[in-house]
């Protein structure tokens, strides 16, 4: 006999309201403050309530760090919200079985643009006149100086400004410049595409020529003058390397690996996992001798 029995109601889920997202501004952000459904647009995947908490933060931020065009606005919120998971974290998650104690000194990153080490921490502090030491280093969390942490490493610790590769819409420059390498590229590349239609910098009146959001070259950027980033350029996207974040492109990787040979000399210390300079150089000529090979 069939049963009778009625199962039970599953709870209805909430209807999320994405309405506020499609309010549209007529002009580019330049020197006003990035609406609630701007930031909206462009961090896609967070609620309403938590981007009404990090707006008047971030333009604030914006106005004290002369992150003032839309350009500049773009390029911040495509490292911040990757580096945040979209304002989601605002401290690093750990490998497991990890502690703080163990890495960075025992200063783990935190704030928007995730600042690590106790000299970080410290310099930060000496900025603002706050304490972020010892067992206040945890206040970094707190939205209003996660936030405004983000501008002052954005344009006061890093020497140039990051305005500077913001302005020549340099990501490639950017990133490794936050990163260290390319982790998470792909990701920053994506939401700067969002942010660049959300602020309108096409329509920018202060911009003559047509740019491309979806697309970047490492020969393009002040980058490829650095052999850290050439290397890093090579080796994210190596299908032979384990380093993620990046669509994995040999001839992507052979210039890297190339460009590399050119400032092999430049290299005074080993990097991402290599502990010297030669092992670089060893591993870059084997990969250009490998991937030369496959495309032939």
């Amino acid at each position: 006999m069939k049963s009778t029995k009625k199962k039970p109601l599953k709870a209805a889920k909430p209807r999320i309201d994405n309405s506020f997202r499609e309010q549209v501004s007529l002009t580019c952000a330049c020197n006003r403050d990035v609406t609630l459904a701007e930031l909206g647009r462009t961090f896609s995947a967070q609620s309403k309530e938590r981007l009404e908490k990090f707006l008047p933060h971030l333009n604030s931020t914006f106005s004290k760090y002369q992150i003032n065009t839309c350009i500049r606005k773009a390029h911040f919120l495509a490292q911040v919200g990757h580096e945040t998971g979209q304002l989601a974290l605002l401290s690093e998650v750990l490998p497991k079985g990890k502690a703080e104690k163990d890495v960075y000194d025992g200063y783990k990153g935190r704030g928007l643009i995730q600042i690590t080490y106790k000299d970080g921490y410290v310099a930060y502090g000496g900025y603002v006149g706050e304490d972020f030491s010892d067992d206040k280093k945890v206040k970094l969390e707190e939205i209003k100086w996660a936030t405004d942490s983000a501008g002052w490493y954005w344009s006061v610790k890093t020497k140039p400004s990051l305005n500077v590769y913001a302005d020549k819409n340099d990501i490639v420059y950017i990133t490794q410049a936050i990163n260290g390498a390319f982790n998470g590229y792909d990701d920053r590349v994506k939401i700067l595409g969002r942010a660049a239609s959300a602020l309108l910098v096409d329509i920018c009146q202060s911009r003559n020529e047509c740019l491309n959001f979806s697309q970047f070259f490492l020969e393009n950027s002040a980058a490829n003058s650095i052999s850290d980033a050439a290397f890093a350029w090579g080796l994210w996207h190596d299908a032979d390397s384990d380093k993620h974040g990046v669509k994995k492109d040999g001839k992507l990787a052979l210039i890297g690996y190339r460009r590399f040979l050119e400032l092999k000399d430049e290299q005074k210390r080993g990097r991402f996992g290599f502990k010297r300079p030669k092992s670089m150089i060893a591993h870059a000529e084997d990969r250009i001798s490998s991937l030369s090979d496959a495309e032939e």
